[in-house]
């Protein structure tokens, strides 16, 4: 990591404002991203009870803001390389999130790296990458997706469809989704809601809500 002008003109307001953060040097770290989430929930009157917010649109809004709204959303770098799900010729090492999601992601998928490692990973299609920020409606309904959001990942798309079943006792047989019960118990872990879990589909998608 290097010396960012940008990181250390926040670093500066957010330490002005009583956000301790340690060192003022110009590099996003752990304790820098955490005083930004801090601001930004105070900033939105919240405090660590509603982390992580309920799933309904007015739920979504109070915690992360309106659906679309790019001033909220982060580039930070993966832990592990992935590749563009449709195009796995293409290597992705960065993308967008909300601010709010950008430290629990982050350790999710460390956690998923130091605990069973790349082959682990690559064998589950785990650095398969199906999007996080995109401002659309949830498919087939006229709600906003929590992706409108940058507030939810998608990984191995292909073998973890919105309509391919999930089922713990079936998972990789045919007709069934892929997605490992090691990958969600540790999202879950994060505050993150698993599509297998919470609906015995839709495998591939992990959003930071109840």
């Amino acid at each position: 990591m290097s010396w960012n002008d940008t990181t250390y003109l926040e670093q500066v307001a957010l330490a002005s404002m009583g956000y301790g953060l340690g060192a003022l040097d110009g590099i996003s770290g752990p304790k820098t991203t955490a005083a930004k989430s801090h601001w930004l929930n105070d900033r939105r009157g919240k405090g660590e009870s509603s982390y992580p917010p309920a799933s309904d649109y007015a739920s979504m809004v109070d915690y992360y803001g309106k659906p679309g709204d790019e001033f909220e959303l982060v580039t930070f770098e993966f832990p592990y390389d992935m590749k563009l799900a449709w195009d796995k010729s293409v290597t992705v090492t960065r993308s967008r999130c909300h601010r709010l999601i950008e430290r629990p992601l982050l350790a999710a998928l460390n956690e998923l790296l130091n605990t069973y490692g790349i082959e682990w990973i690559t064998k589950h299609g785990l650095d398969l990458f199906g999007g996080i920020y995109n401002d659309r409606n949830a498919r087939g309904g006229s709600t906003k997706s929590k992706h409108a959001w940058g507030a939810a990942i998608d990984l191995n798309p292909s073998d973890n469809g919105n309509r391919t079943k999930w089922m713990q006792d079936e998972i990789g047989e045919k007709g069934f989704a892929t997605m490992p019960i090691e990958a969600i118990e540790v999202f879950e872990s994060h505050g993150f809601k698993s599509g297998a879990r919470a609906w015995g589909r839709d495998a591939m998608h992990f959003q930071l809500t109840k």
